[in-house]
């Protein structure tokens, strides 16, 4: 039973880990279209893929607290199995 508790903790850590870098690099294209506008004087569609990265972020952060949650529920269905 300790087992899948440790993996399951592993799981929700590297969403953890993988939503906040997703979070993260999704600021890049942000920063190319607020650089671009004042430079070129143009729109450009970075606002749309930062927005597009902060909700995947999100989604990959509520993941691992969702596998946190519901840990007991994973270890006892996993229990039974053998």
């Amino acid at each position: 039973m300790d087992r899948y508790a440790e993996q399951l903790n592993l799981l929700a850590i590297f969403d953890y880990v993988v939503g906040g870098l997703a979070a993260l690099f999704s600021f890049s294209p942000l920063f190319y279209s607020v650089s671009a506008g004042f430079t070129l004087r143009r729109r450009a569609s970075g606002a749309e893929l930062f927005l597009a990265g902060v909700t995947m972020g999100t989604c990959i952060l509520i993941a691992g607290r969702s596998a946190v949650s519901s840990q007991g529920l994973f270890v006892r269905a996993g229990d039974r199995l053998h």
